[in-house]
């Protein structure tokens, strides 16, 4: 286990922007932002090293250990690597390695510090940087290693390797490399960040107004448009509903079947296949032996044990699942189920109903980081808000769903209305539907009420037999699903106001202010002799007609003219 120590490097001189370090950006100062994101991420250890006395004292009131740095290491053409050296030669405590979090780039992604960590355990790197993105060819990425690129004049860009920049938002590095006077090692893993906040780097004033229109637009956006993110796919309300084809159980432990499932989810354009990792043992005591669910005839654990994919089976489906070009999540029902999924480095956890008030599951799944949509069926807002709280706590990226815990669920029991509460009770949090009815309809109705998510169990084939087949999509419904709550999430949104597409509609449709008998110079306008007809491309429209009567003409005006302004005295 690696001891962390993060260093937080804020000297006072500036050439462009003196004392920028403590200027406000939001609530707090531009340093207080890499304070603030370090001790959010329960760092224990974190340490600012500067010579502005401002800087030092903000720290100290806010907890956070100082060094001071001597003027001569605070020069504008001295490296940042011998202040972080003397920072670390000054602690009495040694550190394994060093995250580098410089005031300069404030707003960080939720969750990124976590994934840097889990990357420099998991890897065989002596240091992690992260990088962008870029268009203006400034680096390449080749076997996990940055490289400056250099192309030749009069290559097309698009005929280029996808190119890179080093973003400043973080750095881990191992301490050895202080030594050596060295952040970056030899083996150093490039953390792509793409992310609007990896373009905030503050040197100018300009830098400085763009961060402050970014925080506001985020901190907003966030709020009125919340998402999660598994691998490459973002859910929430500004992306197309994520529909999750869920197989479950339905193969009744049949690897094979299994993989013939997800063969038909891959046909029907299904992005994510969702399993359950029972580990009976683990998940039940010997009563529920006794337990018999009420679409069944046999108790639970033995459904369960005959259904349940042994550890072997389970990665080779994931594999599987991901070959197809696919996400392969899953349902862990028990703390061996948990482990055993995090051992398969799966993107995202989905935790089902009946785990939602079930609190240390929750915490030792929070505990990996990874993304969780949870089912909150059977469960009060006040049972759903305490599981929220450990998400929030843990800065676990998540999602709720609303759900009926019914197979098949009545019509009249979906309750889209209890999905709509959910989200005004937690309108930080992407939400939708878990399904159980007998068709899409349900999905549909959950789409045009602002669902991110849909989850429907899912079966290649209707006949086979299996607890949960009768309340299951088909490949037709699945591929029914996903073409129409796109279409829905499409025309969901927007404001009572005319289209600029509506304009040729309003050209011929609106109606305008004209002329229905001659009109002689000076005449008072009159419901006799003007009034309103299509097309609506005169220039006094229909609304202020009443606004024309009583007044006179300023010329002589033909029958069926459309009205204009200047004709107005």
């Amino acid at each position: 286990m690696k001891n962390y120590l993060v260093l937080i490097p804020s000297r006072a001189g500036s050439q462009r922007l003196p004392k920028k370090n403590m200027r406000q950006l939001g609530d707090k100062p531009l340093v207080g932002h890499s304070i603030a994101y370090a001790l959010k991420n329960e760092m224990s250890d974190i340490v600012i090293t500067s010579n502005d006395a401002a800087v030092l004292d903000f720290a100290t009131q806010n907890k956070v250990q100082v060094i001071k740095r001597p003027d001569a290491l605070a020069g504008n053409e001295e490296p940042v690597v011998t202040a972080l050296k003397h920072a670390v030669d000054q602690l009495q405590k040694k550190y394994d390695a060093v995250i580098l979090l410089q005031p300069t780039n404030p707003l960080r992604p939720e969750g990124l510090l976590k994934e840097a960590i889990s990357i420099f355990k998991q890897e065989d790197c002596d240091s992690l940087m992260t990088v962008s993105r870029n268009e203006h060819k400034l680096g390449t990425i080749s076997n996990h290693q940055f490289i400056p690129y250099n192309y030749k004049m009069g290559q097309r860009s698009q005929d280029l390797e996808p190119l890179f920049y080093e973003n400043g938002l973080l750095y881990i590095f191992n301490t050895e490399l202080l030594k050596q006077g060295k952040l970056l090692g030899e083996k150093n893993y490039p953390l792509i960040v793409d992310h609007p906040f990896a373009e905030i780097d503050i040197d100018t004033e300009a830098d400085f107004k763009k961060a402050e229109l970014y925080l506001k637009h985020y901190t907003k956006h966030r709020l009125l448009n919340p998402y999660i993110q598994s691998e490459n796919r973002k859910i929430g309300l500004d992306y197309p509903p994520l529909v999750i084809a869920e197989i479950g159980i339905n193969h009744e432990g049949s690897l094979k079947v299994a993989k013939e499932m997800v063969d038909a989810a891959q046909r029907a354009g299904a992005e994510i296949v969702k399993h359950q990792t029972h580990i009976v043992e683990d998940e039940m005591s010997g009563a529920a032996k006794q337990v018999i669910p009420g679409n069944a005839d046999i108790s639970i654990y033995e459904i369960m044990k005959r259904c349940a994919l042994g550890e072997a089976d389970e990665v080779a489906l994931k594999k599987y699942v991901e070959e197809k070009g696919m996400i392969f999540i899953s349902t862990p029902f028990s703390r061996a189920a948990a482990n055993r999924l995090n051992k398969m480095n799966v993107s995202a956890y989905k935790i089902g109903s009946g785990e939602c008030n079930n609190y240390p599951l929750l915490k030792h799944i929070a505990g990996f980081g990874k993304p969780v949509i949870l089912s909150t069926g059977m469960n009060t807002l006040e049972s759903v808000a305490k599981a929220v709280q450990i998400f929030k706590d843990a800065d676990t990226p998540f999602a709720l769903l609303h759900t009926t815990n019914l197979y098949p669920t009545p019509t009249h029991l979906v309750r889209l209305g209890a999905m709509t509460q959910l989200h005004q009770a937690f309108p930080d949090v992407p939400f939708g539907l878990s399904d159980h009815t007998l068709n899409n309809n349900a999905c549909l109705g959950a789409v045009a009420l602002g669902a991110s998510i849909l989850e429907r169990h899912f079966t290649d084939n209707m006949q086979r037999t299996g607890p949960d087949i009768v309340c299951s999509m088909d490949e037709k419904a699945c591929l029914e699903l996903i073409q129409s709550s796109k279409e829905i999430w499409l025309m969901r949104g927007g404001e009572k106001a005319p289209a600029k597409e509506e304009q040729v509609t309003i050209d011929f449709a609106f109606a305008t202010v004209c002329t229905i008998a001659p009109i002689q110079k000076g005449e008072v306008f009159t419901e006799a002799n003007i009034w309103v007809k299509r097309p609506g491309t005169g220039e006094i429209l229909a609304e202020q007609f009443e606004d024309i009567l009583g007044k006179k003409a300023a010329r002589a005006i033909a029958e069926d003219e459309q009205l204009k302004a200047s004709d107005v005295l």
